[in-house]
């Protein structure tokens, strides 16, 4: 299986961290992995507010204001555009650090379908998993 392009993950991360700030993220006791599905899921469904609330303050700091990132990820995430075939490959949990592998399928209005794997970094803050820089 191919890996997803970078430009392709560096949009579903920023989506990512802008949905995670208005409604808190995954649960307490939520697993690594869930929360990368809660992620998809706002995504899916272009609750881009509630995919910011899943950014740790890390990746905030680095992504300007809330602002700049929910206008960033309306502009980089397309209208009919979804990501399907959901797998959590592998969770590494080490202390308040974690990885996730995941595969996906996205299709994006007029563009091919991409199908792959990457891998993204959490922490937890407040007792809960956030996406990591």
């Amino acid at each position: 299986m191919k890996k997803i392009h970078a430009r392709t993950v560096a949009s579903i991360l920023i989506f990512l961290v802008a949905a995670a700030a208005a409604f808190g993220c995954g649960g307490e006791g939520a697993s690594p992995g869930e929360v990368v599905k809660e992620i998809f899921a706002a995504y899916n469904a272009r609750d881009f507010e509630r995919a910011y609330e899943f950014s740790s303050s890390s990746l905030r700091e680095q992504g300007g204001s809330r602002e700049e990132a929910l206008a960033f990820m309306e502009t980089s995430w397309p209208k009919g555009t979804e990501i399907t075939d959901i797998e959590i490959i592998d969770e590494t949990i080490d202390g308040d650090h974690a990885t996730v592998e995941w595969s996906a399928t996205i299709r994006t209005p007029e563009l091919p379908e991409e199908s792959g794997n990457a891998t993204v970094r959490l922490v937890k803050e407040d007792g809960q998993w956030r996406l990591a820089p």
